[in-house]
């Protein structure tokens, strides 16, 4: 009995299963999305004020917002030293472009010789 439940119930989950597997007509043509055109970004107004984006908070009417930002700028010390670096690395850069220009080199080199003549050799 327990053989003919299992073969009843594997039988009826291979029939679902290949009725699954309908196939869809022969006329069927996959349909064509023409997903470039429908999709029209607009151009952000950020990119085109690239330089207003620096001071971004002064475009804001808030007074204490903009004194608050003010004096955070002023008084960090994380900025200070970072901006100090950066003046730093600019002037190693400086220097070290300093150093590809032309350079002046100058040699002296000389040397004598002195030759001596001996009677018992027989050169004279």
């Amino acid at each position: 009995m327990k053989n003919n439940r299992l073969f009843a119930v594997s039988g009826i989950a291979m029939l679902v299963g290949l009725a699954g597997c309908q196939s869809v007509g022969p006329d069927y043509t996959a349909p064509n999305f023409d997903l470039v055109g429908a999709y029209s970004p607009e151009i952000p107004v950020i990119a085109a004020r690239q330089a207003e984006q620096g001071r971004w908070w002064e475009s804001t009417t808030d007074p204490v917002l903009q004194s608050l930002i003010d004096e955070g700028v002023a008084n960090n010390i994380d900025l200070k030293i970072a901006i100090s670096r950066i003046r730093a690395a600019a002037a190693t850069a400086r220097g070290v472009a300093g150093a590809n220009g032309p350079t002046i080199d100058a040699s002296v080199d000389g040397s004598a010789d002195r030759t001596t003549s001996s009677r018992a050799s027989g050169n004279r």
